[in-house]
């Protein structure tokens, strides 16, 4: 017989509950690394051109991108990946990643594993 672990919290609040700006966008934490006992942690985030980060690597998780709304350009372990609307971007850990956002904003979803 299988056992699953349960999250500690299945229902968030609402995601104004949750907003922040971070250096690079203005996001709300839809799940927390609490909140899934670090397995995960979903966030949305809208980010504007000239708010990008520089390069950088996450050497303990990995990032999924979907693009909801606008488009960026993503540059991940030496690749340039077009990313717009409807678009994710999968970034394994350790691998060095920036993006670009080709339109005024683009709104996204980040999941990070584990968080």
């Amino acid at each position: 017989m299988f056992q699953t672990e349960i999250a500690t919290q299945p229902l968030t609040p609402a995601a104004s509950a949750n907003l922040g700006w971070s250096p690079t966008a203005l996001s709300s934490f839809l799940l927390t690394h609490e909140q899934t006992r670090g397995k995960a942690a979903l966030l949305e985030a809208v980010q504007t051109r000239g708010n990008e980060p520089a390069p950088h690597v996450h050497h303990d998780s990995d990032e999924t991108f979907y693009i909801i709304e606008g488009k960026m350009t993503f540059y991940v372990a030496g690749k340039t990946i077009a990313a717009p609307a409807g678009a994710s971007v999968f970034i394994g850990r350790g691998q060095e990643h920036s993006f670009t956002v080709d339109t005024a904003a683009a709104n996204t979803l980040i999941l990070v594993t584990p968080a």
